[in-house]
């Protein structure tokens, strides 16, 4: 994000983690530097698949859309892939994190540190897993069930478009735990 962080989403703590200088050596990743440190050290990251800073992470089904790599920047990052495959994950499909001229927005308030004791840990298992603590919705009372657990494809790229003009991404949650009926949740940036 534009203060160097990983997207702040299920157990995330606050920029405890994720850039390693280290790695970014080791991987010969200059552009993580660039993108971790908002253009003031590394290289600017290519701009394949896009046509501009925004990324998407196919397999995984997450999005980041930007607007620049400066601190003032709108940054999104957004959920449109499936559940997860290790039982850790949240019911937080189609949600999003916003920041924008500097400031967070849009909070996950599904966020609790994974370790956490007493209210905390209590908080983590009983709320923050639950797609009620996140910035996605629920239709009539009911969360999202974990599916799909696991990732069968790449998002298809019809659901992405990063051009010099503007950048879109779309995602679908169809499985909600006790839904009478069916329902389609599309989301679009």
């Amino acid at each position: 994000d534009p203060h160097g962080c990983l997207p702040r989403n299920g157990d995330s703590d606050l920029c405890g983690g994720g850039y390693n200088s280290v790695m970014t050596a080791y991987f010969k990743r200059p552009d993580w530097a660039y993108v971790h440190f908002n253009g003031q050290e590394g290289t600017l990251p290519p701009t394949y698949p896009t046509q501009g800073p925004s990324y998407a992470f196919p397999w995984a089904g997450q999005v980041t859309l930007r607007s620049g790599y400066d601190v003032g920047s709108t940054w999104v990052w957004f959920d449109v892939g499936p559940y997860g495959s290790s039982g850790h994950a949240h019911r937080d499909k189609l949600q999003l994190v916003l920041h924008a001229r500097g400031a967070m927005l849009l909070a996950d308030s599904g966020r609790f540190a994974y370790s956490g004791t007493d209210l905390s840990a209590t908080l983590h298992v009983e709320y923050g897993r639950n797609t009620t603590a996140h910035n996605t919705l629920t239709f009539d009372g009911c969360d999202q069930l974990p599916l799909p657990a696991l990732a069968t494809g790449p998002v298809p790229p019809s659901t992405l478009a990063f051009t010099p003009a503007a950048d879109t991404a779309v995602g679908n949650m169809t499985y909600y735990d006790g839904l009478g009926g069916a329902l389609v949740h599309t989301r679009g940036l």
